[in-house]
């Protein structure tokens, strides 16, 4: 079981990612995903 601090560092990346995807829609799946 992942901590909750690493859930929340976990869930911060995801968010991060899907801000930058909102942002820069052209993005490629693969660098969005990396």
């Amino acid at each position: 079981m992942p901590s909750d601090e690493e859930r929340q560092r976990e869930i911060k990346t995801i968010r991060e990612i899907q801000e930058k995807r909102a942002n820069w829609p052209f993005i490629d799946d693969d660098e969005a995903v990396a």
